[in-house]
């Protein structure tokens, strides 16, 4: 075999065994040296580069550094180049780490139901390929080697988001089979009467230790079935949107336009699941929110928001 066909046999192989990795992963505040998180945001740094997972403005944004050896390239041009295209091999490397490390929902993470849904592994592998380029940029280092930086970002939500792979998975064409029903008598007359609709819903799940998630559901206390959940979305709203929005306080929730003007606000009483991102409401309160999306339409629409902090 040629050298030149050995090279490029052996970059294919190199590319393989990165993306084979990446699906493995658990995600990367493990591999990183120095990590900071909240709630609703995950940064850290990783040798060559530096991530973020931000769930209030729906994205995860990467940065990659690379450089070229000038002693080992043609020309400056050439070395700028293959400092390019390390840093970005880098960046979408690391960019499918953080994907597959994200809670799917409370008890899967995105990287194992990948390794076993080949649809949902080929839907998020394509929005992984297609991250916008956010910024880039070569410099010349005071050696005279090349230094470049790229930033990609993945939205979470949206027509190019991972959204839109999560609800697929998520919505059953047999829909639900232990979704929530009240009991006669325990709906509030009030909320079913009241005038002016209810527009959204506001879960306040502060100060439980909730953890976000691309799915959410909604649980009634009583017997943890569910209220809010894949069995109640539009697949096309789920897919564009999300399941939820996330903000850190309630006063924030308000000005989250996808509440609405007048949202129904109730508290969680706990979280379940392994990555506890299901939040569990009482079933009086679970009682009220079924009565209020009758009327007002709204959990069909995904008009959710979740308080975490």
């Amino acid at each position: 075999m040629k050298p030149a066909k050995r090279c490029i046999l052996g970059k294919k192989l190199m590319l393989f065994m990165v993306v084979t990795c990446a699906y493995l992963t658990q995600g990367l505040p493990a591999l990183a040296q120095n990590s900071h998180s909240d709630a609703l945001k995950t940064q850290a740094e990783f040798p060559g580069g530096k991530s973020a997972v931000d769930w209030k403005q729906g994205f995860i944004e990467i940065t990659a550094w690379g450089s070229a050896n000038t002693r080992e390239t043609a020309n400056i041009a050439q070395a700028k180049t293959i400092a390019l295209k390390t840093a970005r091999h880098l960046a979408f490397e690391k960019a499918a780490e953080r994907v597959y490390g994200l809670n799917l929902n409370a008890e899967a993470l995105y990287g194992n139901e990948a390794l076993i849904n080949s649809h949902l592994r080929t839907s998020t592998s394509g929005v992984i390929r297609n991250a916008a380029v956010m910024r880039e940029n070569v410099m010349i280092g005071s050696d005279g080697s090349p230094w470049a930086e790229v930033t990609i970002r993945l939205l979470l939500n949206g027509e190019y988001g991972l959204s839109g792979p999560a609800a697929q998975w998520a919505i059953s064409p047999q829909g639900g089979s232990n979704t929530f029903a009240p009991k006669e008598g325990n709906t509030d007359s009030h909320e079913i009467s009241q005038e002016k609709r209810y527009t959204g819903l506001i879960v306040d799940a502060s100060g439980l230790g909730a953890r976000p998630a691309m799915v959410v559901k909604v649980l009634a206390e009583d017997d943890l079935r569910t209220v809010y959940g894949p069995h109640a979305v539009d697949r096309n709203a789920a897919m564009k949107t999300g399941f939820a929005a996330y903000s850190s306080s309630v006063a924030e929730a308000f000005k989250v336009k996808r509440a609405g003007e007048n949202p129904l606000v109730i508290k969680a009483r706990s979280v379940a699941g392994s990555n506890k991102a299901d939040l569990v409401i009482t079933s009086d309160d679970a009682a009220r929110l079924y009565a209020a999306d009758l009327q007002g339409g709204f959990l069909k629409q995904c008009k959710v928001v979740v308080v975490i902090n």
